[in-house]
């Protein structure tokens, strides 16, 4: 199956709409990002206006937009020669500890960026009306994977939720510990609670020759 970049931000957008319909872990982020209060109410217009805002911050930082079979899956990614890419602050101190810092600890510690050249993958989403269709996403992981190869670099990533967890594992990505972000925040559901546990993430990376060099684990901030 055909992998191919794209600059067409509308039919990328069209189709994490409906991969993010419902996603606690992204509408939360979505708010944090734009520095939102998290009692927010958003539409589903204004979320997925997101997606536009993603597409066009990470094609102005060198990411590019890949999509497979007719946009059925459909990625943001950024590759090495712009990594590492230092994603901006928020406003929000003790959520850039949880999340944004978090990720950037990791890379440290396993020396992405400095040792180790790598795919940032951003965001990947399929078209959920289209279970018919599968295979897509295997073929944009299987396609970062193989770019990776070539050039004796890595592919990483923040898995948002258990599932995508489950689902990168299935992929040949190795888990180098775990985060939690929205702590005090919302509750698992993303519902506002000051005593809210968030969620939890996971940092993931593929690597041709296996593990990378450091197995490390997150202490929570909160």
């Amino acid at each position: 199956m055909a992998v191919n970049e794209t600059t067409d931000i509308g039919k990328v957008r069209k189709t994490l709409e409906i991969a993010f319909e419902i996603s606690p872990e992204n509408d939360y982020l979505t708010k944090k990002f734009w520095n939102l209060p998290v009692a927010a109410q958003l539409s589903r217009a204004e979320i997925n206006e997101s997606f536009t805002e993603y597409s066009e911050y990470f094609i102005s930082k060198g990411g590019i937009l890949l999509e497979a079979n007719n946009f059925d899956c459909v990625a943001i990614i950024v590759p090495p020669k712009f990594n590492p890419l230092e994603l901006e602050d928020t406003e929000d101190p003790i959520f850039n500890e949880q999340f944004i810092k978090a990720g950037d600890r990791y890379k440290d510690k396993l020396g992405l960026g400095n040792t180790i050249p790598y795919y940032y993958l951003f965001m990947i989403g399929k078209n959920l009306n289209q279970p018919h269709i599968k295979g897509s996403a295997r073929a944009i992981i299987d396609y970062l994977k193989e770019r990776a190869d070539s050039e004796d670099a890595a592919v990483m990533l923040e898995a948002i939720n258990k599932n995508a967890k489950e689902v990168y594992a299935h992929f040949g990505f190795e888990n180098y510990g775990e985060f939690s972000y929205g702590v005090g925040e919302v509750d698992s559901k993303g519902n506002p609670n000051t005593n809210g546990e968030g969620f939890t993430a996971a940092f993931m990376a593929y690597f041709k020759g296996g593990k990378l060099p450091l197995q490390v684990q997150e202490q929570a901030y909160v």
